[in-house]
């Protein structure tokens, strides 16, 4: 039961956490309440796309953005070295809340656990969170 607990606050932190890391001027919001029609409309939009393919790239600072929404999702005191596991948590999250071939945002148990597995083998994850540490 805790860890549930855990992953619904680290799951809010994240979707919160991007906000502030794109800002509404980049990404547009989303109401809380927002039905299948609004989020699908809310996903095609050229912001919305630009956020997502932006996850996987490095800022002007040569830093990419999913880690800096890591850094921004998981403060110093409650996780002082980001783990492999908070990473691909966040990448994740904003997998399934951005990406356009998506119709939904809820971040199921099933569809958290394939993406972290997916990232936590995959090459290109590692050179973002390796580079990034």
């Amino acid at each position: 039961m805790k860890y549930k607990n855990y992953r619904g606050s680290a799951l809010q932190n994240v979707r919160s956490a991007m906000w502030r890391v794109f800002s509404s001027e980049r990404l547009p919001i989303l109401k809380a309440n927002a039905g299948p029609t609004t989020i699908v409309a809310w996903k095609k939009l050229e912001r919305v796309n630009e956020c997502y393919r932006l996850l996987f790239q490095e800022n002007h600072e040569g830093v990419y953005w999913v880690f800096l929404i890591s850094q921004e999702a998981f403060s110093e005191v409650a996780v002082p070295t980001l783990s492999n596991i908070h990473c691909a948590f966040t990448l994740a999250v904003c997998d399934i809340f951005l990406n356009p071939r998506s119709k939904g945002i809820v971040c199921t148990e099933k569809w958290m656990k394939r993406r972290i597995e997916n990232y936590i083998v995959s090459k290109y994850y590692k050179s973002i969170y390796i580079d990034s540490n």
